[in-house]
């Protein structure tokens, strides 16, 4: 019967037969075989930390791990060991995004959410340039981020309210661009494994500032975007029984539309500006991991059946049931 012990061996065995090809920069072979050791003894007890348990894996040479020679980044830090528990990170891209395939043709409605989805084929490629700086804390047990991004687009897609009819009793919503627009903010989340890496908590926040800037005497907010969001998660597994718990929330902040309130043909953005109202997401999911790769499963979406057909397009609560089986060798 194969092991996760006795598949680290083959594989590293096959390594070292290889050695003269230079397919890895570093073989943590000591420390493989360690967790390897650990993973079968879990296996063996039916506690298996999850579905993945016992996998080999390899780490791509650009991925930087505490203690092992880093080969990404600036040559001059090429075979650098890191040692440091704080990671600096900085990045400047250009992006270009076409419309897929269904997004111009979409034509979809949902009577039990209340809306529509209608696509648009006039709608035109999105094109962005930004960058982000930021820093991650990983001083053992809790693990802390924070990040400043900010992005310039033109022809932003975006998905808006539109009251041109189509659909007899829900709201109509339609693919549409934002000429040019601007986002910059900041995000930061704290994280802590505890209980011998049994109960996991996750926090984490956002700040957006936007702007629509087609019209430059009169840049407003973009529509949809929350200037303020919170995201906290719980991950707990009971030791000995195969059962975990999963569950995720987010809060989302006001978000601005835009209506013609007054049906005067003027856009003021004092007068019509409409809030949508502050939005909880709660998810929760268990499972219960058997012996020989199987795992029962049940769970919920959107358990606070958060709806706003006006604004959003949110699937009404609901639940789902399943069995899942790895096969070896498949």
């Amino acid at each position: 019967m194969s092991t996760p012990l006795s598949a680290v061996e083959r594989a590293l065995a096959a390594m070292a037969t290889a050695a003269d090809l230079g397919l890895f920069s570093h073989i943590a072979g000591a420390e493989a075989l360690s967790a390897a050791a650990e993973s079968t003894r879990r296996l063996t007890e039916g506690n298996p930390r999850s579905a993945l348990e016992g996998l080999t894996v390899v780490l791509k040479g650009n991925i930087a791990v505490r203690g092992w020679p880093w080969q990404g980044g600036l040559r001059v830090r090429r075979g650098v060991v890191a040692h440091e528990d704080a990671v600096v990170r900085a990045n400047y891209g250009l992006g270009f995004r076409a419309p897929s395939f269904k997004e111009p043709y979409l034509l979809f409605e949902n009577p039990a959410a209340g809306y529509g989805v209608v696509g648009n084929p006039d709608r035109e490629a999105e094109r962005s340039a930004g960058g982000t700086l930021g820093v991650v804390l990983d001083p053992g047990t809790w693990t802390i981020a924070a990040q400043a991004l900010r992005n310039d687009v033109r022809d932003l897609i975006v998905i808006l309210p539109d009251d041109s009819g189509g659909f007899s009793a829900t709201q109509r919503f339609v693919n549409q661009n934002v000429a040019k627009a601007m986002t910059m903010g900041v995000d930061a989340s704290v994280s802590t494994r505890v209980l011998r890496a049994a109960l996991s908590l996750r926090l984490g926040g956002q700040l957006l500032r936007t702007r629509d800037l087609t019209d430059p005497d009169q840049p407003v907010p973009l529509p949809g975007r929350a200037p303020a969001s919170l995201t906290g998660g719980v991950y707990a597994k009971i030791p000995h029984t195969g059962l975990s718990l999963t569950s995720d929330a987010t809060w989302t902040a006001n978000r601005p539309f835009y209506e013609d309130v007054n049906d005067d043909g003027e856009f003021v953005p004092e007068d019509d500006t409409v809030q949508a109202p502050p939005v909880v997401l709660l998810d929760a999911r268990a499972a219960w991991d058997l012996r020989d790769g199987t795992q029962l499963y049940v769970g919920g979406e959107n358990l606070l059946d958060q709806r706003d057909a006006q604004f959003a397009q949110f699937k009404p609560r609901w639940f789902y049931a399943g069995f899942r089986a790895t096969v070896d060798g498949m």
